[in-house]
C-alpha cells in the first residue's frame, strides 16, 4: 500500500459529492487549501498567506499542494473497495493526475474558483490599514489588531508598532541634518501622511542638498522601516525621456505606500506629465511582464532626494503647486559622518514607525503646514526655473501700449535660447505660453502681434 504523504491534506475526499476528475479535485484543493491560497488570473499569480500577508507563490507552494492532492488520489485509488478491474482503472487515472499535465491541470481549474480567484482590486483596498510585523493598525481608530487573512494585504512593515517604542539615536540625527523645528515637524507630517494608502495631497517633496547632508540615510531609513510598503522606483520614472512612458514602469507602484526616488543626474529634465498623472491621485493602467493589464487606484506619495534639482519648464500651476522644495543645507564634516549610523538607526526601526504614525495624526490635524523655509525654497526654484520669465525680463518690455510680431518674438526666443543652452520647443508652444501669462495675441495690419509686450530692441532685417 503507498505510504500517504504528511504534507497533504489529512482528509483527501472534503466534498464525496465531487467526481473523480481534474475539476473535482481542483475543488478538494480549494477545500483543503483555500485558506491558505488566492489567485489573481490577470497577474497569472498565485498569492500564498505567509502569516502576516499575502506573498507571491515564488517557491512553488500551491504547485506543492497540487500535487498532494494528486498523491491523495493515487492513495485513494490504490485503497479502493472495488474489484481488480475498477481498481486498477481507478489507479492509471490518478497516474495521469501526477503527471506535469494533471498537476498543472488542477491549479489551472482551481485558480478561478471562489473563494480563491481575487481581482487585484481587492487587495490592499483599506487605505487605513497598514501591516506591522506584530498586528495591523487601523489608522482611522488607531485600533491595533493581529493579522487577517481576510484584509487581503500583501504589504507588512519591517517594524513592529508599539506607540511608547523611542528612537533617542534618529532623534538626534534628525536634530543635526535639520536644525530648524519647523521643517523637522513638516518632514514628519509628510513621511507620516505617506502612511495613508490614499493620494490626498498631490505633492512630490524635493529633498535638496550638495551631498553628505543625511538625507540618504534619512530616506533609507525610512525605507527599511516600512518594509514591503515602501519601494525605490528608478528614476527614469520620473525624468523626461525620448521612449516615453513605458505601463511596466508604473507597475510597482501598487500597494505602495512610500516611493522614494534617488538622485536625479545633473541637467535631467522632470517629467512634468508623467508627475502630475502620478501625484494627481486618477486610477492607473499599469502590468508587469508578461502579465495583463489591470487599474488601480493609487496609494503611493513620492520623495525625490537629490543634490542636483530636476530641471523644470513648465510655469502652469498644475506642475508647480505639487512641488515642495525641502532644503537640506547642512554638510556633516568628514571627521563627523559616522558609517556605522545607518546600523544603529535601523536597531530603532520601532521607535521610528512610532515617529512615523505620531507624524500622520500630525499631519490628519493640521494638513502638511509646509514652514517658510520650504515656501520661501519653492518660490525661488520656481524663479530660477522660469525660463520664459526670464527671456521676458532680459529682452521684452511689457507696457500695455506695446506690441510685438509674433514671429520675430519667437525668432528673438530661439537665439536667446540657443545662448543659455536650451531647447526652444515649437512657435505654438511659446505662442501658448505667453497667452497662458495674459498677453493677448491678435491680428494687426495683416500680421499675428502679442500686446502689451514689445522687444527692447530692433533686429534688423
Amino acid at each position: 500500500m503507498t505510504r500517504r504523504d504528511p504534507s497533504r491534506p489529512p482528509q483527501f475526499d472534503p466534498e464525496p459529492a465531487e467526481p473523480y476528475t481534474e475539476l473535482g479535485h481542483a475543488r478538494r484543493l480549494v477545500a483543503a487549501f483555500g485558506s491558505q491560497l488566492r489567485h489573481v488570473p490577470v497577474w497569472r499569480k498565485w498569492m500564498i498567506w505567509d502569516g502576516a500577508r499575502w506573498a507571491p507563490d515564488t517557491t512553488g507552494k500551491a504547485q506543492r499542494m497540487a500535487k498532494a492532492i494528486a498523491r491523495g488520489a493515487l492513495d485513494w485509488a490504490a485503497e479502493l473497495d472495488a474489484d481488480e478491474a475498477d481498481r486498477k482503472k481507478a489507479i492509471n487515472a490518478a497516474k495521469r493526475l501526477e503527471s506535469s499535465r494533471g498537476v498543472s491541470g488542477i491549479l489551472t481549474l482551481a485558480g478561478t474558483e471562489e473563494p480563491v480567484a481575487l481581482d487585484p482590486s481587492e487587495f490592499d483596498a483599506d487605505p487605513w490599514l497598514l501591516n506591522c510585523s506584530n498586528g495591523t493598525l487601523d489608522l482611522r481608530s488607531s485600533e491595533f489588531m493581529p493579522h487577517e487573512q481576510s484584509n487581503h494585504l500583501t504589504k507588512v512593515c519591517a517594524a513592529a508598532y508599539d506607540p511608547d517604542a523611542e528612537a533617542p539615536e534618529f532623534t538626534k540625527f534628525l536634530q543635526r541634518i535639520q536644525p530648524d523645528p519647523k521643517t523637522r515637524a513638516f518632514i514628519q507630517r509628510y513621511f507620516g501622511y505617506a502612511l495613508l494608502g490614499e493620494v490626498q495631497e498631490h505633492v512630490l517633496a524635493v529633498f535638496y542638498g550638495v551631498g553628505a547632508n543625511g538625507k540618504g540615510t534619512l530616506t533609507n531609513s525610512i525605507d527599511h522601516v516600512l518594509g514591503d510598503y515602501a519601494i525605490t522606483p528608478d528614476p527614469e520614472l520620473l525624468a523626461e525621456r525620448s521612449g516615453g512612458f513605458h505601463p511596466t514602469s508604473s507597475a510597482s507602484l501598487f500597494g505602495a505606500r512610500l516611493a522614494i526616488v534617488q538622485e536625479f543626474d545633473e541637467g535631467r529634465r522632470l517629467a512634468e506629465g508623467t508627475v502630475k498623472r502620478l501625484t494627481g491621485g486618477d486610477p492607473i493602467s499599469a502590468r508587469r511582464m508578461r502579465e495583463d493589464f489591470w487599474e488601480f487606484d493609487p496609494s503611493h506619495t513620492f520623495v525625490l532626494a537629490s543634490n542636483y534639482r530636476p530641471i523644470v519648464r513648465g510655469t502652469d500651476e498644475g506642475i508647480w503647486r505639487r512641488l515642495r522644495l525641502v532644503p537640506f543645507d547642512v554638510v556633516i564634516p568628514k571627521e563627523e559622518r559616522d558609517g556605522e549610523l545607518p546600523g544603529r538607526l535601523r536597531l530603532e526601526a520601532d521607535g521610528i514607525l512610532a515617529w512615523l504614525v505620531r507624524g500622520y495624526q500630525d499631519w490628519r490635524e493640521h494638513g502638511l503646514a509646509e514652514p517658510e523655509a520650504v515656501t520661501a525654497a519653492t518660490a525661488s526654484y520656481k524663479a530660477e526655473s522660469d525660463v520664459l520669465g526670464r527671456f521676458i525680463d532680459d529682452t521684452c518690455t511689457t507696457v500695455s501700449t506695446a506690441s510685438v510680431n509674433s514671429t520675430q518674438l519667437y525668432s528673438t526666443w530661439m537665439k536667446w535660447c540657443t545662448s543659455e543652452g536650451i531647447d526652444p520647443g515649437t512657435q505654438t508652444a511659446f505662442s501658448l505660453a505667453l497667452e497662458q501669462r495674459g498677453f493677448d495675441k491678435r491680428k494687426s495690419n495683416g500680421a499675428m502681434v502679442f500686446k502689451g509686450l514689445g522687444l527692447m530692441w530692433t533686429e534688423s532685417r
